[in-house]
């Protein structure tokens, strides 16, 4: 049997059959001798996809999770962020205003993971400087006021009958809304430093300014 070499694009299977290379073979073995530039390449190319993804990502200029142990009603629920909507600036100069709202179903004997879950999210929100503030029904309020939670708001020189929330159903937010029960603004406790982040301090004003406009300004504005 006369041998001859093997062209470049050859192979003997397991059979002893000459084969040519398929396109899946001629990657293996350009990844077998030049896997380090393969590594390089395709690092480059992730990073380029997630920078790319990470600029169009809008982010929220606010974020209000609603603590409800009842959910409110679709409709209502778009009303009132649409109304909210009419206070919202674009606080990080991305030409976008954006509300990130989320609704926090807080019941009395979480047992289900969801329900855990959304105490944990609580939690968590309670430490993001993203959030100033919260939407409440009574439930919520006693969660947020069983972890010291809240700031008073006569602190920002806030109109209330209530030391630590503002009732919403007698305000412009509620225009639209027809739900039945109370529901409350209420401002999240954070160190008096904080405020010095422009962020933190331009978010606040934001809805400060907001509640002035519902209940009327303080004979003289408090600093925030």
């Amino acid at each position: 049997m006369t041998k001859r070499k093997l062209a470049k694009n050859e192979y003997i299977d397991e059979n002893g059959h000459i084969k040519k290379k398929g396109f899946f073979s001629w990657i293996l073995n350009y990844g077998y001798y030049y896997r380090s530039y393969l590594i390089v390449i395709v690092a480059a190319v992730v990073f380029i996809v997630a920078l790319y993804f990470s600029m169009k990502t809008v982010q929220p200029d606010v974020k209000i999770y609603f603590c409800v142990e009842q959910e409110l009603d679709e409709t209502h629920f778009k009303t009132l962020c649409d109304n909210l909507y009419e206070y919202i600036i674009d606080v990080d100069s991305d030409d976008v205003v954006y509300m990130e709202p989320k609704t926090l179903k807080l019941v009395q004997d979480p047992l289900t993971t969801s329900e855990r879950t959304a105490y944990n999210t609580l939690d968590k929100a309670l430490t993001d400087d993203d959030v100033v503030c919260f939407i409440t029904d009574e439930y919520g309020y006693s969660c947020l006021m069983e972890r010291e939670a809240l700031r008073d708001l006569a602190f920002f020189g806030i109109k209330s009958e209530d030391e630590y929330r503002l009732r919403l159903n007698d305000t412009a937010l509620w225009n639209g809304v027809t739900e039945t029960r109370d529901i409350y603004l209420v401002m999240k406790y954070m160190p008096d430093e904080k405020y010095e982040d422009f962020y933190v301090s331009t978010i606040t004003t934001m809805i400060v300014d907001m509640c002035y406009d519902l209940v009327g300004e303080p004979d003289v504005k408090a600093e925030t």
